[in-house]
């Protein structure tokens, strides 16, 4: 009888395990994908790969960069993000300045079309030649819209809402 009843419990215990997510759960493998794109954006940025970073969005990406809560810049198209990372990093390479992308606490919910939205706080300290330590530029919060495509999670949309002006 013990045995029957075990035999019953790994059953069904196995049959939990086994079973596929709920469409509005995100399983193991996509949460670490897009962690991974996440982690990709602050390393390909901070080590001043353009192509890299303009490589995280899909082509139609939009990305969007808020200071005080006004919008102050909208990039519509790869072109204008490979564009935009060029100039900005050259300006960056030419001061001398290293940035860092802090990011952390991010939170992640499937919607209904399938993409997924996500929300990671971050911080930005750069550190310029000749200092001794970093200085915090930035801090604020990421809102995402993630796709799945054939090359793996991408950015759909990238809303930079840092907390100052």
């Amino acid at each position: 009888m013990l045995l029957q009843m075990l035999a019953l419990a790994a059953g069904c215990i196995s049959v939990e395990v086994n079973r596929a997510p709920a469409p509005s759960k995100i399983s193991l493998s996509d949460r670490k994908a897009i962690m991974d794109l996440i982690s990709s954006y602050g390393h390909t940025w901070d080590n001043k790969d353009a192509k890299g970073w303009t490589g995280l969005f899909t082509e139609d990406a939009v990305w969007l960069y808020r200071a005080g809560g006004e919008l102050k810049n909208t990039i519509h198209s790869r072109t204008a993000r490979l564009n935009f990372a060029n100039e900005k990093l050259e300006q960056f390479a030419e001061q001398g300045i290293q940035t860092r992308h802090l990011q952390s606490n991010t939170l992640l919910t499937r919607k209904a079309d399938g993409s997924i939205h996500g929300e990671t706080i971050f911080m930005v300290p750069w550190q310029t030649t000749g200092e001794s330590a970093p200085r915090l530029i930035h801090t604020g919060v990421y809102r995402d819209t993630f796709v799945k495509t054939k090359q793996g999670w991408k950015f759909s949309r990238r809303e930079v809402h840092v907390d100052h002006e």
